[in-house]
């Protein structure tokens, strides 16, 4: 059985904003990826993640919000979601090879943006 560990930045800015990313099959989720070899822990990897997509960096305070996995055949992903802050003015960046479009949304547009088979959903638990 392989494993692999997923982070997912819940990111909030000063105006309690949450960020997301809009992906190329067209949904919108978490910032987030595979935490790296070379990551020294999962906040490394979440920041790594947020600048990687979207080149905002400077993100402080963060914690694990929560985990959870699902097994695909021989593969087991474990989600960590964690939160973080980024109080920064700068305009998010989207990788355009990864990520159509990045973006600031309230709680409630954010709600609505998420595919209800999102693992980031799980925080409304």
């Amino acid at each position: 059985m392989v494993t692999v560990h997923i982070v997912l930045m819940a990111l909030l800015n000063a105006r309690e904003e949450f960020f997301l990313v809009r992906r190329k099959d067209g949904n919108w989720g978490l910032a987030g990826g595979h935490e790296e070899p070379s990551d020294k822990g999962r906040k490394e990897a979440s920041s790594r993640e947020v600048y990687e997509e979207a080149k905002l960096a400077g993100i402080f305070g963060q914690q694990i919000l929560f985990m959870s996995h699902e097994q695909k055949d021989a593969c087991v992903n474990v989600y960590h979601v964690l939160l973080g802050y980024y109080y920064g003015e700068k305009p998010p960046v989207p990788l355009l090879q990864e990520i159509l479009e990045a973006r600031w949304f309230s709680a409630n547009e954010a709600k609505n943006c998420l595919s209800p088979k999102s693992p980031e959903r799980l925080w409304e638990l």
